[in-house]
C-alpha cells in the first residue's frame, strides 16, 4: 500500500504540473492535511495485525468519502476525471482490504507484544496465537 501511495504521489504531481503548469495551488495544505491518514490515536504500538487492517480500512474508506464529496464541487473536466479516477482507485483499496481481513486466521486479532521487552511473555503468546489459529 505505501508503494502504490507513494507512486499516486508521483502522479499527482505530474498530472497538476500539466494541468496547471506553474500555477500556484489554490488548496492549502490544512484542507487535504489528512485525507488518508488514520484518525488521531487509531494506529497505537502493539496492535494485532487485525486492528492494523482495520485502520488501513478506515483510511482508504475516508479517502473515498474525500473525494466523493470533493466531486460535488469540483468543474473543471480534467479534474473532474482525476477525482473519479481516485475515488475508484480508493474504493479498489477498501475492497483489497476487506478481502484480506476476511482471510486473516483468527490470531490475527492477538495484540503483539514487544519480545524485547518482555521476553517471558513471548512464549505465552506463542501459544496464544497456535491456541487461537486451531479454533
Amino acid at each position: 500500500m505505501a508503494v502504490n501511495e507513494g507512486k499516486h504521489g508521483e502522479q499527482l504531481a505530474e498530472r497538476r504540473l500539466a494541468l496547471f503548469g506553474d500555477e500556484p495551488p489554490t488548496v492549502k495544505l490544512d484542507d487535504i492535511f489528512d485525507v488518508e491518514a488514520p484518525d488521531f490515536g487509531a494506529p497505537s504500538m502493539g496492535m494485532s495485525p487485525l486492528k492494523a487492517y482495520q485502520v488501513a480500512l478506515s483510511s482508504e474508506k475516508k479517502a473515498f468519502a474525500f473525494y466523493d464529496l470533493a466531486l460535488r464541487y469540483v468543474n473543471h473536466p480534467d479534474v473532474k476525471a482525476l477525482f473519479e479516477e481516485l475515488r475508484g482507485e480508493e474504493a479498489d483499496h477498501v475492497r483489497m482490504l476487506e478481502e484480506i481481513i476476511a482471510r486473516l486466521p483468527p490470531s490475527a486479532a492477538i495484540d503483539l507484544e514487544d519480545e524485547d521487552a518482555y521476553p517471558d511473555k513471548t512464549e505465552s503468546l506463542r501459544q496464544k496465537v497456535r491456541q487461537a489459529d486451531k479454533s
